[in-house]
């Protein structure tokens, strides 16, 4: 699936790191995958967090918690995952 950036918001700023929040249907290997917030390059930066939920299922969500560990000229955004669980 895609970035739905109106799911994107960021939740605290401070200095040069932004604490941003997601949320969305895709699983977590969707959402981890170099690329997907291509369509946010302009609202995130470098070093920026991401806490990031995905629905598994009916009884369970995807947690992460992501960096931007890239940004190039072209708008291509790449995260890292620093953890991913689940929680029921």
């Amino acid at each position: 699936m895609a970035l739905d950036a109106t799911k994107l918001h960021r939740l605290a700023w401070g200095g040069d790191m932004g604490l941003m929040g997601y949320r969305s249907a895709d699983g977590l290997s969707s959402i981890t995958a170099a690329g997907y917030f291509n369509g946010a390059d302009e609202r995130l930066k470098k070093g920026d967090f991401i806490l990031a939920t995905s629905k598994y299922d009916t009884s369970s969500i995807g947690v992460s918690v992501l960096v931007v560990s890239t940004i190039n000229t072209a708008g291509s955004v790449t995260v890292a995952s620093t953890n991913a669980s689940s929680v029921t």
